[in-house]
């Protein structure tokens, strides 16, 4: 009797993990959001699952506790603007995802107006139908390092990410609120790590220059935009101070990295 050859072993599949917060409401985002805002939040988030869309913008700096103000307990915090913003790294055409989003949307009874599209980024307008309140909704490609977190059904930016979006920000425009934004993460990161995190998200090669002229250009905004940050007058200086002893740190370690050019001697310039 010939034996039968052995059953090879079946190979491991290897588990899913289970997640069961992902499937639970971060209350996080619920003392972020109510109303109109957070509706449109769940149904931008359903709608656009496929790609997928993630939360960004200043409520993803809100909800990982990125806070801006003077910092004195039981002070609040100024609210992040009235729109929406989220972030993709999907590979399918902008023009696309507003098309399918728009389509959602309306199917869900929200009317869409002012819908407009480019390479990198879309915008809209949503008019929720059973009170009339608008809300201006922005979608923009950006390089993902991170897994989103999720609450719920809703994915909000990675805050290493977040924070590289704003130190982009302030690169680029050199705003007051995006100083205020990259200083509410400056116990967490080093001023290098900071720009490590900017960098990552650079449209353009990231040039510490430019940083260091924005940093320094921050010091002739008015008070006034920083006061519509929530900063009160020491706030104020104290941010004022850490951007100027961030442009100090960029320009030293630039003239440590500059090529060494030695200066003609006279001999040299007599021979000439």
């Amino acid at each position: 009797m010939t034996n039968s050859p052995p059953t090879p072993p079946t190979p491991a599949v290897p588990s899913v993990p289970s997640t069961p917060s992902d499937r639970v409401e971060d209350p996080r985002l619920g003392a972020l959001l109510a109303g109109t805002r957070r509706r449109l939040l769940d149904d931008v988030s359903d709608v656009g699952a496929a790609f997928p869309l993630v939360l960004a913008g200043g409520l993803a700096a809100r909800f990982h506790g990125l806070s801006r103000g003077s910092g004195r307990p039981g002070e609040p915090h100024p609210e992040p603007g009235p729109g929406l913003d989220f972030a993709t790294d999907t590979q399918t055409p902008m023009a696309d995802v507003l098309a399918t989003v728009r389509t959602g949307l309306e199917a869900r009874g929200w009317r869409v107006r002012d819908a407009a599209a480019d390479p990198l980024a879309a915008r809209f307008t949503a008019t929720d139908s059973l009170n009339d309140e608008e809300c201006e909704v922005g979608i923009a490609k950006e390089t993902l390092w991170r897994p989103p977190a999720r609450s719920g059904a809703v994915r909000v930016l990675a805050v290493e990410d977040v924070v590289g979006t704003k130190v982009r920000a302030l690169a680029d425009r050199g705003l007051a609120r995006d100083l205020v934004d990259v200083h509410a993460a400056s116990d967490r990161w080093s001023r290098v790590e900071l720009e490590e995190l900017g960098r990552r998200h650079a449209r353009d090669p990231f040039d510490l220059a430019d940083l260091k002229a924005r940093l320094e250009g921050l010091d002739w905004r008015g008070d006034a935009e920083f006061s519509a940050c929530g900063l009160d007058e020491a706030g104020t200086e104290a941010v004022r101070r850490w951007a100027q002893f961030w442009a100090d740190d960029i320009g030293e370690r630039l003239a440590e990295e500059a090529p060494y050019e030695e200066e003609p001697s006279e001999e040299d310039s007599s021979e000439e």
